[in-house]
């Protein structure tokens, strides 16, 4: 199936082998987006930064497809944008350090060191870099896996023919 269709279309259906393909794509371009804006030129990671905001529409094609080839809404791709924020957020939080190092970041920016505050932004954006991307990936796979294993509408539904897959 065309990958444009895959990423930038919302109607229609996907089965699980070109839902799966979507999200590798995806994940893909988080991984080199992140890797990019951490240790690329500031003017590639602005850019960067930039387009990712704007990567929500493609995984909403991706799972809307797969939503519809299961006959439901694609309204329910909300449901997994919480459980992706939720699962990042739940593996951010556990990382060992991390709060000590959040918390001393906010004792500094109160007060007023702002010097020390970004020295220590730069300090956990690096060091929490891996988890974060670990965090992507495992979210990513994750909800993928639940959206993958739902059952397709074994015929026409009001999003379409069958994919075949």
């Amino acid at each position: 199936m065309n990958l444009i269709y895959i990423l930038f279309s919302p109607k229609g259906r996907i089965g699980p082998k070109d839902f799966w393909r979507g999200i590798i794509i995806l994940i893909g371009f988080q991984i080199v987006s992140g890797v990019l804006t951490l240790y690329g030129p500031v003017f590639i990671a602005l850019l960067l930064s930039f387009i990712s905001f704007f990567i929500i529409y493609p995984y909403y094609c991706v799972f809307g497809k797969r939503l519809h080839d299961a006959g439901k809404s694609s309204w329910m791709f909300l449901l997994f944008m919480i459980g992706y924020i939720v699962i990042l957020m739940v593996i951010i939080l556990i990382s060992p350090g991390f709060m000590d190092a959040l918390s001393q970041y906010m004792e500094y920016s109160e007060a007023g060191d702002l010097e020390a505050a970004q020295v220590m932004m730069e300090r956990i954006n690096s060091d929490y870099a891996l988890n974060q991307f670990g965090a992507t990936i495992i979210a990513n796979f994750a909800l993928g896996f639940l959206a993958a294993r739902l059952s397709s509408h074994p015929g026409p539904n009001q999003y379409g023919p069958p994919t075949g897959q």
